[in-house]
């Protein structure tokens, strides 16, 4: 198995018991204390688990995901991935939101984003890595041989393939 049969395995299997504790925190902050909020940024490292929290929000919030602003259609919940944090680009979304009559965008970054809007950092903790190799192997069997240090969640995949 190659890394993106894994990762398709991984999209078509994952349910909300799947999230890390870092990225279940931001989901509930998401859901509780952050859900009138029209706007939303959730930045980190390349390999916390961005995409994968995005494909969540996308299911269980009821939302579309995308990964380009051209993508953008009328709908009460936009999820772009892979989004860029300079503020010139965030205010062409935010205007582009409007025109498409879009109300809510949660949008990812690997740094956070220069404007004033809400901001949640992913961090990723061993509690998160160990999460994330449990859910692999309970559910897709996979198994990690490898005792490299593993740096990200991307790293634990493509050392072990």
């Amino acid at each position: 198995m190659n890394y993106y049969e894994l990762t398709n395995k991984i999209k078509g299997t994952f349910t909300v018991d799947w999230l890390t504790p870092s990225q279940e925190r931001i989901f509930i902050a998401i859901k509780d204390k952050y859900c009138s909020q029209s706007i939303i940024n959730i930045y980190g490292d390349p390999g916390t688990g961005k995409t994968f929290l995005a494909w969540m929000i996308e299911k269980e919030l009821g939302g579309i995901y995308i990964k380009n602003i051209s993508q953008l259609s009328a709908c009460s919940l936009i999820v772009l991935d892979d989004f860029s944090h300079k503020r010139n680009c965030i205010r062409e979304l935010i205007q582009e939101a409007i025109f498409c009559d879009v109300k809510k965008i949660i949008f990812f970054t690997e740094k956070k984003a220069e404007d004033d809007i809400t901001k949640l950092n992913l961090n990723l903790t061993e509690s998160d890595k160990t999460k994330f190799k449990n859910n692999l192997w309970q559910h897709l069997s996979f198994n990690f041989v490898t005792e490299k240090q593993e740096y990200n969640l991307n790293s634990l995949i493509k050392y072990n393939i």
